[in-house]
């Protein structure tokens, strides 16, 4: 994630911004399953980085959606391939029944999660 100048903590807050489609920060914390505070910094730091931007809810002005900026959207593709090839690196050495094993204890341990 450097050469996009993201930390991996960054990047997955990103993917989760585009995934969620203009989450709160709440619905952010709880889907990355880590404190609104700790969101909250990894929300800023994107921010002051061009990546996201908070803007009002439409329907309660106390809420605040976080929503990929222009830089996030142009740079999608990019962001999408690197986490691609880092998972590919990850899991290089797990054949398909590996994966499918992993995947259904994971789904154990987590159920509805994907």
């Amino acid at each position: 994630m450097a050469a996009l100048k993201l930390t991996r903590a960054q990047w997955r807050t990103i993917l989760y911004v585009f995934r969620l489609s203009n989450p709160t920060q709440t619905q952010l914390a709880e889907k990355m399953e880590l404190g609104r505070a700790s969101v909250g910094a990894l929300i800023d730091q994107l921010e002051r980085s061009g990546y996201v931007s908070r803007i009002a809810d439409v329907e309660d002005r106390r809420v605040w959606r976080i929503v990929p900026s222009q830089l996030a959207n142009s740079r999608k593709s990019e962001i999408d391939r690197a986490g691609r090839r880092v998972a590919g690196e990850l899991f290089a050495d797990f054949n398909d029944k590996d994966l499918r094993d992993l995947r259904r204890c994971l789904e154990k341990l987590v159920p509805g999660a994907r």
